[in-house]
Order: structure tokens, then C-alpha cells, then sequence
């Protein structure tokens, strides 16, 4: 083989090792169930007030009732959670924006949380300050993610909906899963 090609190969490998970066050992991996108080049980949508029966040729937008107000909004917090650094995974949704910049993310479990179906209780939302700008295209490239940064329990209102928990994010990354 050529000696450009090895020199090549010998500095691509250490990259390939750095794709997902090793989990700081202050930092604490949580999930979503880890948000929510133990046993408490989120109150059940009354989905029919979100959906209108499409054969009904008399109803209109106005009857459609704003998804954001079937969200759970005083869903109870994890107090302990304040102040500890914590790495979360989820899915993106754009809150505050500059033409197309967007400077706040709501951190949601599932996809299309808070744009196509009511916002999950606000303790299953993180707002969160993102540590640079983004684009929209590069939000909606990135898929799932990992956002990382210090938890506050800290109830905040979006014109999208209410969280429990804020950050201020340190990183974000490409959700990989944990082996």
C-alpha cells in the first residue's frame, strides 16, 4: 500500500472512536421516567376534543381545540433533579427563533410532541438554552439527540407548552444508543 494511504488510515481511525464522545463521569444519564415522581401516572387525553370526526361537514378549525391545552401542565418535578448535570435524550422542537435561527428547544420524549399532537405533561419537557444558535435545517437533520447540560426544575411557558425542567445545554449530540 501506498504510505500516503496508511498515514491516511492511521489518522482516521482515532475519529472514528471519537464519533460519540465518552459520557463525563459527573454527568448523569437520565430517561424520561426518571422525571416523573414514582407511581405517579399522567391524567388520560380526551383525544375527541383534538379530533374531529372528519365525516362532520359542519365543523371547522374553530371547534378544533388547541393542542396545547390538553397538555397536563402542573405534572409534579423531581426536586433532587435541580443543579445536577444530566444528559437526556429526545427530540427537538423550536420555541424561540431569529428569522431562522433558533436559540430554545423544547427536549420532548417522542417525535411530534407539541407540533402534530398535545404536549406530553410538562414534566416530560425540558426548554432548553441552546449552547449555540441552529439553523432549522440542522435541527431537523439531527433526529433524535442527547442533550446534555445542568437540569433546573424550573416551570417555564412556551407559546408551544409548558415545562418542568429547563437547561441551559453544554452539548448536544446525535442520539446514539447507550451499549
Amino acid at each position: 500500500m501506498n504510505g500516503r494511504i496508511w498515514l491516511a488510515l492511521l489518522l482516521l481511525v482515532p475519529c472514528l472512536g471519537a464519533a460519540t464522545p465518552p459520557v463525563d463521569p459527573a454527568v448523569r444519564t437520565l430517561y424520561w421516567e426518571d422525571l416523573m415522581p414514582p407511581g405517579w401516572e399522567p391524567a388520560e387525553i380526551d383525544y375527541s376534543r383534538f379530533f374531529m370526526d372528519l365525516d362532520d361537514a359542519e365543523a371547522d378549525d374553530d371547534q378544533l381545540e388547541d393542542p396545547k391545552a390538553l397538555q397536563e401542565v402542573d405534572a409534579p418535578v423531581i426536586g433532587a433533579l435541580h443543579g445536577i448535570r444530566a444528559r437526556i435524550p429526545g427530540y427537538l422542537v423550536p420555541v424561540s427563533m431569529n428569522v431562522s435561527r433558533v436559540e430554545e428547544v423544547l427536549l420532548v420524549p417522542y417525535f411530534g410532541a407539541c407540533i402534530h399532537l398535545p404536549p406530553p405533561p410538562s414534566n416530560q419537557v425540558v426548554l432548553i438554552e441552546l449552547p449555540k444558535p441552529m439553523s432549522l435545517d440542522q435541527l431537523w437533520e439531527m433526529g433524535p439527540v442527547w442533550m446534555t447540560g445542568e437540569l433546573q426544575v424550573a416551570s417555564r411557558t412556551t407559546e408551544m407548552a409548558h415545562a418542568g425542567y429547563a437547561m441551559r445545554a453544554e452539548r448536544v449530540e446525535i442520539y446514539q444508543p447507550e451499549e
